[in-house]
């Protein structure tokens, strides 16, 4: 049994009590998980799902792929196991041809670093999502390896004593695969006139950080209309976010910044923040925990 990382200790249980009264012999398991960290869907067709195994995954793409490629498997979610094709979600991409992972790999993520624990989200909701956009980023490169470069568009709006920050991720890979929309974010946040421009960049690279991209080759495009200026060495007693400014731009090691006062994408981003603020009931615009996340840094 191949137990694929999105399939919770709960309902991997759950699946033990289902395998026990339809009579499935469950000899070896193999948390995917525990073995092969970050290991992406094609991957895992790839190397460990064959005649003789079973895949337990609760992504429905991925389980109607595997059995596209005439692989078992068991769909599992919170109310529902099923062995059968799902109607209506289409299969996750077959095995990407890969650049540098053509072997299999201990763990598929990078390695850790000692700022993420510090900002990553406090609801578990958050987390699934990120969770969720990891994995699909994975899965679409074929693994973080695949990633070639990274365009993120930046702008703001303020509005009172609060901004509203919105940020678009653009990914690209080695392998031929379309590039890949990967995440389109906006923060609201009260903030001081003096503080804002460093905020924006603290808070993009902040999700640079937590979707474990941040040694991808980057480049941010900032709305020159919008923000005056990238900090520089900016001293702590100036503003409180200069010891997380620093650490962020620190943990991007090929990272740039491309001033933009003009261009499609910019264009675009500055006029759904424009729409943003006139919906107040959106539910696009998510609390920003930055200052609070500011204040772990400070000396």
């Amino acid at each position: 049994m191949i137990v694929d990382e999105s399939v919770s200790i709960a309902k991997w249980e759950r699946f033990k009590t289902y395998a026990a009264t339809k009579g499935i012999q469950l000899v070896d398991t193999v948390h995917v998980g525990e073995l092969h960290p970050g290991m992406p869907d094609g991957q895992i067709l790839r190397f460990l799902l064959n005649e003789t195994t079973v895949l337990l995954t609760s992504d429905r793409p991925f389980h109607n792929a595997a059995l596209k490629a005439k692989k078992a498997s068991y769909f599992i979610s919170d109310s529902s196991i099923s062995g059968e094709l799902l109607p209506g979600i289409i299969p996750t991409r077959g095995v990407s041809e890969c650049r540098k992972n053509d072997r299999i790999q201990e763990s598929y993520l990078p390695p850790s670093n000692s700022i993420r624990p510090l900002i990553m989200p406090s609801s578990s909701g958050k987390l699934k999502k990120l969770k969720t956009k990891r994995r699909r980023i994975r899965n679409h490169f074929g693994g973080l390896n695949n990633l070639e470069k990274i365009a993120v568009t930046v702008s703001c709006l303020p509005q009172g004593s609060a901004i509203l920050i919105g940020a678009k991720i653009r990914i690209s890979g080695y392998t031929g695969q379309k590039a890949l929309d990967a995440s389109e974010n906006y923060w609201h946040t009260e903030i001081p006139t003096q503080d804002r421009d460093i905020a924006v960049f603290c808070q993009v690279l902040m999700l640079l950080h937590q979707l474990m991209l941040e040694s991808v080759q980057t480049e941010i495009f900032w709305d020159a209309l919008r923000i005056n200026s990238v900090p520089s060495h900016v001293p702590a007693l100036v503003s409180p976010f200069s010891n997380l400014f620093e650490e962020l731009v620190a943990g991007c090691p090929r990272l740039e910044f491309v001033r933009t006062p003009k261009g499609p994408n910019i264009d675009r981003l500055r006029r759904k923040l424009v729409d943003l603020s006139g919906n107040p009931s959106t539910n696009e615009i998510v609390a920003s925990r930055l200052v609070q996340i500011s204040e772990s840094f400070t000396a």
